[in-house]
């Protein structure tokens, strides 16, 4: 996962906690050390969470909690030929 950016979730970029679970995010500019709060979705039911900047939920420690960066998957196809003529100019 990425690491959780201020400035693509302000601009709608999709952010998942540690755990893949999504985040909706209520403001961005709450008072206090945890500006950033966000609605998880817990078991049954939905919690709302304070975040530091970072996206840290607990005072610097580790936690299921943390925001990230949802990653992209991306798709493409390759077409692979095998020449079955070797070039004597090599």
């Amino acid at each position: 996962m990425k690491p959780f950016n201020l400035e693509e979730a302000k601009a709608g970029k999709p952010v998942v906690t540690r755990t893949g679970k999504p985040v909706r995010f209520l403001c961005f500019d709450a008072k206090g050390l945890e500006p950033i709060v966000a609605l998880i979705e817990l078991d049954t039911t939905s919690h709302a969470i304070q975040y530091n900047e970072s996206g840290i939920f607990w005072d610097g420690k580790e936690s299921d909690q943390d925001l990230f960066m949802k990653s992209e998957i991306k798709e493409g196809w390759v077409i692979a030929l095998k020449n079955s003529k070797l070039s004597s100019s090599i």
